[in-house]
Order: structure tokens, then sequence, then C-alpha cells
């Protein structure tokens, strides 16, 4: 018995081995046990594969693109990203993983130029995948550099980015971004309202977004007033989708440090319809993501030195952990948020755009009435002038100004 117990674990032993080198895996790290060596059911080994402790953004960085050159201190990837075709005009669309059977939530981040938004959200792609403050790279979905660097036609289409959930996300759902370009820049009011355009374009389209969840206005913590670009920017979403989406309406002040951001009281000031707190203030989250990208290797001097982990990395590890609860307390606010559908705002949208043209076509005509009614007035006016030479039934002649109507271009 004792010697059928032997040459079993003989070969089982070299075959575990070999089955392991044929698969092209690490070594795996085993704990047996065996208390009595005359017993057989007491030899017991634990296997643990240490791929399957990989975690989901080191997996995400083997498949990203480095992106050069690096201008900080940690590497920094593009997320790899598929691009969908939704032919609608000024938008594009991105995925990001296989398609999950999960829900998708979407919001809308909405902001003035230099508010933060980019980089706000490259801090939500890098919490979803599980960056910690300790890890040597980060990641970039949207890259503020190439886009400075693009025409200007490229710089303002409205992005959608849907990523799908995998295992180990940060988050139970799939999300979709739906990114905008910044108001206010130097293109003035006709490229916010062709910003606006855009997003009706992407909302109302049959291949576009159908759903919404969050439509997130980010602004800068210390603005003690509302801009007049900042308030169109309300007034627009809330004559796209409606009042009834003002409960979806979240404020994320970014710059943020401990203190309560004046942005919030300038908000209430300004009477813009959106969901408030038990205290009066709008329902906000803050974030600071000058850690983002920052150094995370302190150099300690002298152990007798103020402040071995060096002031400013002490302030950035403190931001980035604001900036995680934030992230946490946002993206679980989410689920508690209703979803408004768009399938009746598309329709309204449809009609809308009907009724502009309408209206636009009717001014046309006014203006066209108008200058031939003014013609008419004048030839009156020349006939009276002109009384004498008809009572004598004389030939004369005489000059009328026409006015024709001409499209003045909108710079």
């Amino acid at each position: 018995m004792n010697y059928f117990t032997s040459a079993l674990r003989k070969l089982t032993s070299p075959f575990s081995r070999s089955e392991s080198d044929v698969a092209g895996k690490t070594e795996p790290s085993e704990e047996c046990s065996d208390s009595n060596p005359n017993n057989s059911q007491s030899h017991n080994c634990i296997v643990e594969n240490p791929e399957h402790k990989k975690r989901l953004a080191d997996a995400v960085k083997a498949k990203s693109k480095l992106l050069k050159p690096q201008t900080g201190p940690l590497p920094v990837y593009k997320i790899p990203l598929k691009k969908e075709q939704i032919n609608v005009p000024g938008c594009k669309s991105f995925s990001f993983g296989k398609e999950s059977i999960k829900t998708n939530r979407t919001i809308m981040v909405l902001g003035a130029t230099g508010a933060g938004k980019s980089t706000l959200i490259n801090g939500m792609i890098n919490y979803l995948l599980g960056v910690e403050w300790k890890d040597s790279f980060r990641f970039k979905l949207v890259d503020e550099g190439q886009s400075k660097s693009q025409v200007h036609s490229q710089t303002s289409e409205v992005t959608a980015y849907k990523i799908n959930h995998q295992r180990g996300f940060k988050i139970e759902h799939s999300l979709t971004i739906v990114d905008t370009p910044g108001f206010g820049d130097t293109r003035g009011i006709q490229g916010d309202r062709m910003i606006m355009e855009q997003i009706r374009n992407l909302f109302s389209a049959k291949f576009g977004v159908s759903e919404i969840d969050a439509i997130c206005f980010v602004a800068q913590a210390s603005l003690a007033r509302l801009t007049p670009t900042q308030k169109y920017v309300f007034d627009s979403v809330l004559s796209i989708f409606g009042k009834d989406v003002a409960e979806n309406i979240r404020v994320l002040v970014t710059f943020a440090d401990g203190q309560r951001p004046p942005v919030l009281e300038a908000i209430n000031e300004s009477g813009v319809p959106c969901p408030k707190k038990e205290d009066g203030l709008p329902v906000h989250f803050k974030f600071n993501n000058s850690a983002l990208f920052a150094d995370n290797k302190f150099q300690q001097t002298t152990q007798n030195s103020i402040d071995e982990d060096d002031e400013d990395g002490g302030f950035d590890k403190m931001f980035w952990n604001m900036g995680t609860k934030s992230m946490n307390r946002f993206f679980f606010a989410l689920d508690d948020i209703e979803t408004k559908s768009l399938t009746m705002t598309k329709e309204v949208l449809g009609e809308r755009k009907q009724l502009e043209n309408s209206v636009e076509n009717l001014q046309k005509q006014v203006k066209v009435g108008l200058a031939k009614l003014e013609e008419i007035k004048e030839t009156s006016e020349k006939l009276k002038e002109h009384e004498a030479e008809i009572s004598r039934n004389e030939n004369f002649e005489f000059k009328v100004t026409i006015k024709k109507p001409v499209q003045v271009k909108n710079y």
C-alpha cells in the first residue's frame, strides 16, 4: 500500500510541472502538508497562480501606447480606443474594451475653457482602472497636448467614450463619457452655438446617445460669480433637454481645497436650477487633479529634516486621496440618479428643428416683403412728385432704389 502511494506521487508531481511548463506560465507557488506519510489522503497542495492576481491597471498598461515625449515625472499611457461609426455631424465615438452585458451609465461633461475638464476625465479613467498613488504610471483618455496641436475643426468635436465594464473595474457598470469642447474660447459666441448644435445632433441622431444619467457642470472652485458663458451653458442645456433634466445636473468643482468653494454660492445667486443639499448648496463633488500626474517618489535627505516625505509630495498625496474619495462619492451617487430617456427629447428636438427652419424661412420671406413694400412706397412718392407730367400725359423718368436682402455672415 505504501509503495503504491509513493509511486503515485512520483507520477503526478512531474506531470503537474510539465503541464505548467507547456502552458508557458510562471512557476506556481506550492504549500504542501503531509502529516502522515503512510496516508495518501493527507497530502494536500495549494497552488496559486500569480497571473490570477494581475490587476486591471497592469493589464491595460500592457495594451496601451506610451505617450512621448514624456512631459512629467511619470510615464503616461494612452488608452487603446476603437473608433465607432455614428455618422453624426460634429461628433465622434470611441469604445474601450469588449462589449459588456452590464448596464451602462451615461454622463456628459460640460465646462468653460480652462475649467480642468479634460484632466478630470483622465482622473476618472485612472480611478476606474484601479490606478493607485504608488503606481509608477498613469493613463490618459483625453490627450490635451495632442488636442492643442491639432487644427481648430478637430478640437471642436463632441466625443463619446464608451468604457465597457471589465473585471477589476471600480464600479459595477459600464460608463459612457460625453466630452464636449470648452465653451468661451477664441471662437466666441458663434463657437458656443456650434457646440450646442453638435450636442443636439448627438442626442437626437438615430445612432447617437439615447439616454442621460448625469450632466456634469465643471467649474473652478474660486469663481465668485458665474460668467456669461457659464450661464449660457446652463440655459442651453435646459433648452435642449428640458427642465426635467435639472435634477440630473451635478456640479464638479475643480482646483478645490478643504474650504467651501465660492462657486457654489455663485451658482445659487445665478438662479440656475439644480438639485440642492440640506444646507442649500448645489449637490457637488470636489476635485483637485494637480496630483494626477505628480511625482510620487520622494527622496529623504536626513533623518532630522522636517517633513522627510517632502512637503510638496505630502500635499500631492493628500489631493490624490481627496480625489479618490470624491470619485467614490460621485460614482456611488450616480447609481441613485434616475436615468432620463431621451426618446421624447429626440421627438421634441426634431419638432423644434422643423419650427426653427420654418421661422427662418418666414423671416426671409418677411425681409423680402418689407423690401418690396419699401420699393412700392418710394415709387408712390415719386409718382406724386410727377403729378403735373402725368396730368399733361407727358413722358417722364424717375429712379427707384430696389432693396434686396443679403445674407450677412457671422464671424
